[in-house]
């Protein structure tokens, strides 16, 4: 049946694709399509990727059928062929890439993980990092080359390592999948009768480049010269004119990092020119804030001011939980056991434990917050902290366990809760991560507490109305601050919160995050730095120390996942970047809950115009009777 007139184009010549390859004519393939010859031909005439798409599908047919073969092998996708011949299964973190790479629109995980496509519409400069461990070497480099090579054996292809050694590496893995009596059903419904490996005078198989058998009678004349497969070290010299596929993989590590500019010039001059129309792929983990991967999706690097890559950032962890049990991850669970060993036991779904909340919790408690942060979370982080470590660390006591301040508590206040003003601050969110920060402040002597912080994901109304419900009597709350931007608008104006808090006396203050406040070095986040005290440098050795002259004071992360994640955040914290790209909630938190602090403190001379305190201005007190004057928190708000 003919499709409906009204098709678009992209849809006519999807339809018109999947004709060819079911083996319609032309003539037929036109008429599915809803559309006339004449059509076909402007769209070949105009649409190159259109055109060598039919090609190929054409050419697949005939030599299935010239080889006595099924055409549908040739119709495989990446994730059918892999569990046919390697018996392996694709998971969703891995399906990822493959979209990405052969140019799909990708369905995204989770909202944390990051895909921008070129400004430009080109799909064939592609850049991805993902954490270390996710199989993205075997996935891509290794087994969904072969796949590429088998479906078209005429392709060619070169592999850059940091080293020869290590992209020739995955050379021989690529070999053995065209070679082993292992995958002789993958080498028998895709190979030459005589297999891949050419014979003595057809050409080279060695550990750094190989020709595979019977491509000279698929490919170009002029293609018959160039490998195809080649391996390479990053900077080293290329064989061949042309390349169909170049693909780095972890090419850049802890040794060659600082040289990025050397290595974006030898991309831009030497390997692009090899590339020119087919896919430039660049698969690998961060490894510091500014490497060759953040040199590339700096748009000031180019005429056009714009990146020509395409990028995607999958984070180790999509949402953090109290429990790491409940941690949201990118690849929680295998099909085959991560342990060579033999120790791992599946559980009810017959599935094996990979990079679950357990596993990564041990890893990151071992890192320091900027490695996390880049390694394992993508995030873009700045060597020009504004949070140091050594004054944020220097704020923390872990002697005292977030909580309540007790009397005479070690590392706690001498008079506990006496006297404190307590602040309750949400930053909220919907599908992303809400954080909860309870913070008191002593009017005498100016110190803030941090008593303990909270996380929670895809939260609903009634989370936060009974977490609000359970910590507000707890902490004997005094002030509720509740961010006013988007999707929260409507908590702090809830009923049930409202008349919770009204019955007991507990202001709500709802505060406006905008594009200058967050970042003002005044009432910005970056303002609560003076908070953590400074740095002195030792005479003899040279380091630093801190000089404890903070005035806020954080308990034991270690008993705390909420604590972890505001110290994790504060650490690695940078201005000018969006939460999508750096988490930032705690951050976010604690200076909501500060702004409510200098109200306190200082009235209408900090916040932007704050409300005082006092019920009303006292002209004729003097300057020394005003700053005696404090606030008693009722005895009957409870």
């Amino acid at each position: 049946m003919s499709a409906p007139k009204r098709t678009t184009q992209e849809q006519a010549k999807e339809s018109f694709l999947k004709a060819i390859k079911g083996g319609a004519s032309v003539a037929d393939a036109c008429e599915s399509a809803g559309r006339s010859r004449k059509w076909y031909e402007n769209q070949r005439a105009t649409d190159r990727d259109f055109a060598g798409e039919v090609d190929a599908a054409r050419e697949r047919r005939d030599k299935a059928a010239t080889l006595g073969r099924d055409a549908d092998l040739y119709e495989l996708t990446f994730a059918e062929w892999r569990k046919r011949f390697l018996g392996l299964d694709t998971y969703p973190h891995q399906q990822l890439w493959i979209d990405v790479l052969e140019g799909r629109e990708p369905t995204l995980m989770h909202p944390s993980v990051r895909y921008e496509p070129a400004e430009n519409g080109n799909r064939n400069r592609v850049l991805i990092n993902t954490p270390p461990f996710h199989a993205k070497s075997a996935t891509v480099t290794q087994q969904w080359i072969t796949y590429k090579l088998c479906m078209n054996p005429a392709m060619r292809v070169m592999i850059v390592g940091k080293t020869a050694e290590a992209a020739s590496k995955h050379l021989y893995a690529i070999r053995q999948y065209l070679t082993d009596p292992n995958f002789i059903e993958l080498q028998a419904a895709y190979g030459p009768a005589d297999g891949f490996k050419p014979q003595r005078g057809e050409g080279r198989w060695a550990n750094n480049l190989i020709y595979l058998a019977g491509r000279n009678l698929d490919a170009a004349d002029k293609a018959a010269k160039d490998p195809s497969v080649q391996a390479v070290g990053i900077g080293g010299a290329i064989y061949g004119a042309r390349c169909d596929l170049i693909i780095l993989d972890d090419a850049v590590d802890d040794t060659n990092y600082s040289a990025y500019e050397k290595q974006f010039d030898w991309l831009t001059r030497t390997v692009q020119s090899r590339v020119y129309d087919g896919k430039l792929i660049i698969v690998g983990t961060r490894i510091k804030p500014m490497d060759l991967y953040a040199y590339l999706l700096n748009g000031d690097n180019y005429m056009s001011g714009k990146t020509p890559w395409t990028y995607l950032a999958q984070p180790a962890v999509f949402e953090y939980a109290e429990d790491p049990k409940d941690w949201v991850t990118l690849w929680p669970r295998s099909s085959t056991p991560m342990d060579e060993g033999g120790g791992e036991k599946p559980d009810a779904d017959g599935l094996y434990p990979a990079w679950g909340g357990e596993r990564l919790a041990g890893i990151r408690s071992s890192l320091a917050p900027g490695t996390w942060a880049l390694v394992y979370q993508q995030e873009q982080v700045s060597e020009d902290m504004t949070f140091h470590p050594v004054c944020v660390w220097g704020s923390v006591d872990k002697r005292r366990s977030p909580g309540v301040l007790r009397p005479g508590e070690i590392g706690g206040r001498r008079n506990g809760m006496e006297g404190m003003q307590v602040i309750l601050s949400i930053d909220p969110a919907g599908t992303g991560e809400a954080f909860m920060l309870v913070y008191a402040v002593d009017r005498q002597t100016r110190e803030r507490w941090v008593l303990q912080a909270w996380m929670g994901s895809n939260t609903k109304l009634s989370w936060y109305a009974e977490m609000i419900e359970q910590i507000i009597p707890e902490y004997s709350v005094t002030d509720l601050v509740i961010e006013r931007q988007g999707y929260s608008n409507w908590l702090y104006q809830d009923e049930r919160i409202v008349n919770f808090c009204r019955q007991r006396g507990i202001r709500i203050s709802p505060h406006y995050t905008g594009v200058g406040n967050k970042i003002d070095p005044d009432f910005g986040v970056a303002s609560l730095a003076g908070l953590f005290g400074g740095v002195v440098r030792r005479e003899n050795a040279g380091n630093t120390d801190h000089d404890g002259e903070n005035i806020i004071h954080l308990p034991n992360p270690d008993k705390s996942p909420g604590i972890k994640a505001l110290v994790d955040q504060l650490l690695v914290w940078v201005p000018g970047k969006s939460g999508s790209k750096l988490r930032q909630d705690g951050p976010m938190a604690l200076w909501f809950a500060e702004m409510r602090v200098r109200s306190i403190l200082f009235g209408s001379a900090e916040n932007g115009g704050g409300p005082s305190q006092f019920v009303k201005a006292n002209r004729f007190l003097s300057s020394r009777a005003k700053s005696r004057r404090s606030v008693r928190p009722s005895l009957f708000t409870h």
